[in-house]
């Protein structure tokens, strides 16, 4: 093979393996724009949607059944928090809860016009307060664990920004 040949062939194969690169980090087909894959590329998901997402799945509702309360439970434990953080991470996403029902009501009535903009800057300022809570509230281990289980989940998670 001629010099000429090799050097197209080994360029072929450069592009190739490229493409192959790009492939794998392409967004899912059926997902409309502006929709993120965390399956396939968690590390678009911002780090506060990730946190908020988490959040949501660990709070309960305002009066919550045995039920409730022990798939919390069972999703803290999950986490790999011990019994106090557990306790603490209980009363940080009570108030998250509370918190966020109200910001829901607040822009969630039907036929009325939202300014989204504000709407997202104070469900963004939710997440930060009730961060800075976990932060304080539970131990250094327990505040890692959380993040680093709200990294992993990022990998389960589809959300449009």
């Amino acid at each position: 093979m001629s010099l000429q040949g090799r050097s197209l062939f080994g360029t072929t194969w450069i592009l190739a393996i490229m493409l192959a690169g790009t492939l794998s980090q392409a967004q899912r087909p059926d997902l409309p724009p502006g929709t993120i894959d965390g399956a396939t590329t968690p590390q678009l998901i911002p780090d506060s949607t990730a946190f908020r997402l988490v959040f949501l799945s660990l709070r309960v509702p305002g009066s919550p059944s045995a039920n409730d309360l022990k798939n919390q439970s069972s999703r803290l434990k999950h986490i790999g928090l011990s019994d106090e953080d557990a306790a603490a991470a209980k009363g940080i996403m009570s108030s998250f809860g509370t918190s966020y029902d109200a910001w829901q009501t607040k822009f969630g009535q039907p036929g009325s016009s939202i300014d989204v903009p504000t709407a997202k800057s104070e469900r963004e300022a939710i997440v930060q307060e009730t961060l800075g809570r976990v932060m304080k509230g539970l131990s250094p281990e327990g505040a890692a664990k959380l993040a680093e289980y709200v990294q992993a989940a990022k990998s389960r998670m589809v959300v449009h920004e």
